[in-house]
Order: structure tokens, then sequence, then C-alpha cells
């Protein structure tokens, strides 16, 4: 994921600097470091070089119902979620103009790279939670969330210091 968010820091400076193309330029570079980066992630999973790999199946009915009902909150989340920038977007262009569209903007922005921050490290936890409860360990798995949520705590309450340090009124 590092590689190709660098690689696609580097493509938009060639293209939209070096090179002087359009702003069509800025999606070509995410979309093809994207599609690069898949490939090179899947790659390992096609030539069965690890553990798991993929193998031709068959999705029963009830199956396939089960993974729709399963996937049908994050369906629904990401469609409300792009119907309402939609919404903020247009209201907030009729009501400020083009720099309150952009200021908000690089606050979304500034909000998912902190989400993206709380759930990497909550989600790298779980592991070690699953590993501690399927053992029954309720100790060490209460120990391992009270540190969790510390740590949780400690990086909000930094994210939240360097947007105050950070802004400024316009």
């Amino acid at each position: 994921n590092m590689g190709v968010a660098l690689s696609n820091i580097v493509l938009d400076a060639i293209f939209l600097l070096l090179l002087g193309w359009g702003l069509w330029s800025a999606a070509l570079a995410s979309a093809s470091t994207m599609c690069i980066g898949s490939i090179i992630a899947l790659y390992p999973f096609f030539k069965r070089k690890l553990v798991l790999y993929f193998e031709k199946g068959r999705v029963g009915r009830r199956d396939l119902i089960n993974i729709m009902y399963n996937g049908s909150s994050s369906f629904l989340s990401s469609i409300s979620g792009s119907v309402f920038a939609i919404f903020a977007n247009t209201t907030v262009l009729s009501l400020a103009g083009v720099p309150a569209v952009s200021a908000l903007g690089i606050v979304t922005y500034a909000g998912s790279i902190a989400m993206y921050l709380f759930f990497g490290i909550a989600s790298s936890m779980q592991p070690a939670l699953g590993y501690n409860h399927g053992s029954g360990d309720g100790v060490r798995m209460g120990s391992i969330l009270r540190a969790t949520m510390m740590v949780l705590c400690i990086s909000s309450i930094a994210v939240v210091s360097l947007m105050y340090v950070f802004s400024y009124d316009i």
C-alpha cells in the first residue's frame, strides 16, 4: 500500500508538473498505480507460493445469500457515504463557493487519515484478541483491550492536537 501511495505521488508529479498534463492525468496515475499494486499483491496467490492460494470453488445459493446479507451493511454504508458527499459538496458549493468545497475536501482527507490510523491500530490487535479468546485467556485479552484503548485514546488526543496546532482562520 505504501508503494502504491508513493508511486501515485511520483506519477502525479511527473504527469502534472513535468509533462503538464491536465487534471485527468491525476486520475490516470491513481488508477494505474492501484492496478499495478493489485497485480503485484495478487501474484503470489496465483502462483501458489503461499500457504493460502486461490482455488476453484462453487458457491451455492445459500452461501451467495449469506454473502449478500453480510456485505449489505458495507455496501449501504459506502453508498450512503457517497450520496452524503455529493449532497454536502453541492450544498457547500452553493453556500460558500469553490474554496469552501476545497476546505471540506481537506478536512475529509484529514479525517480519513486519522480514521485509517485508528482502524489500523484496532485491526492489528484482532489476531491477538482472537487467539486469547479462543484459548480462554480472558485476563490477557482484557489487558490487550485496555492497552489498545489507551493507545487509541492517546492517538486521538495527538490527532486533535495536530489539527489544532496546524489550523488557521481564513
